[in-house]
């Protein structure tokens, strides 16, 4: 067996809301693990979203989420691979226990997240996900396949803010949750034939530097850096593992575009979230995605309410 691992963010623009990023995790034969996924699951999984005929669509989250279709496409496949992990989520809180994301003692210093609750599903039909959970097991099981894993990591402003205060570089900051993903998934499947892809950090090509410092006591190989592949590989004794940074990695890779559902699933909730508070204490507020225009429009519209709720702007507003 080999094992597949993805890592891809979402809410790296943004000037309101967290930085999500997430890391899936499959194990598979072998010889399929230079096939694509996508193919050897066609009956239960689909890349392209109008194609998928009621199987689950599985690509770029950017194609599944638009503010007027909703979160149900996302949703759909977040919540169905995590009952395939016997992973059930029936609320916001379950669902980032189940992640590991360790962010909900902080989330008691935001107003907009303190005491609130979301249940889920928001928008997908419990009877669909139970017809896509079935399929998705036969059609794993009769290839040998296993997905073993799904993780999340969640910055929430203040502390999206401290890190980038103190680095004063947003790519850093971005590093910092791939290279904890990396970390801790050799840590548990390098002796797996582990290989790990991950979206392109910015225009950056070289990784070599970086992964050094994560990784001092193995030898590292270079196997290309070119604008749209940077690949390496690591050995230690009889251990070997690769990890690959490529543009449009979702695309490509399964497992990476499943991680870029979770986590745009998971920075979505927090925004509902926030819409949910700001909209209680600003009559007729319109929501945010909270993307840089809009997301001016919104802070200008609830400036008001800031000043008579004191509230802490440097848990709203990111500084870069």
């Amino acid at each position: 067996m080999a094992v597949l691992a993805g890592i891809d963010e979402a809410g790296y623009g943004p000037l309101l809301g967290p930085l999500v990023s997430a890391a899936t995790v499959f194990s598979v034969p072998k010889a399929l693990s230079n096939k694509s996924l996508w193919n050897v699951l066609a009956a239960s999984i689909a890349l392209h979203p109008a194609r998928s005929s009621g199987r689950l669509a599985v690509a770029d989250s950017k194609k599944l989420f638009t503010r007027r279709d909703g979160l149900v496409r996302l949703e759909r496949s977040a919540l169905t691979f995590m009952h395939l992990l016997a992973q059930p989520a029936d609320h916001l809180s379950q669902l980032l226990r189940s992640l590991g994301a360790d962010c909900q003692q902080q989330m008691n210093n935001y107003p907009w997240y303190e005491g609130q609750s979301v249940r889920l599903p928001l928008a997908a039909d419990p009877m669909d996900l139970a017809t896509c959970l079935n399929a998705l097991r036969v059609d794993t099981e009769r290839n040998g396949i296993a997905f073993l894993a799904a993780r999340s990591q969640v910055l929430l402003v203040g502390r999206y803010n401290d890190l980038a205060e103190k680095t004063r570089n947003k790519s850093a900051v971005l590093f910092s949750l791939v290279g904890k993903y990396i970390t801790a998934l050799v840590k548990t499947y390098a002796r797996d034939d582990l290989v790990i892809y991950a979206d392109k950090l910015g225009g950056r090509v070289r990784y070599r530097r970086l992964l050094q410092q994560l990784f001092p006591d193995w030898d590292l190989r270079i196997l290309q850096e070119t604008r749209q592949t940077s690949g390496y590989q690591f050995s230690k004794n009889s251990l070997s593992w690769q990890v690959h940074f490529q543009a449009k990695a979702e695309a490509s890779h399964l497992p990476v575009a499943l991680a870029s559902i979770y986590a745009k699933y998971v920075r979505e909730l927090f925004i509902e979230l926030l819409n949910r508070y700001w909209c209680r204490e600003a009559a007729g507020l319109r929501p945010t995605a909270g993307y840089y225009k809009d997301g001016r429009r919104f802070l200008a519209d609830i400036a008001q309410q800031c000043k008579r709720l004191k509230t802490p702007m440097h848990r709203l507003l990111r500084i870069r």
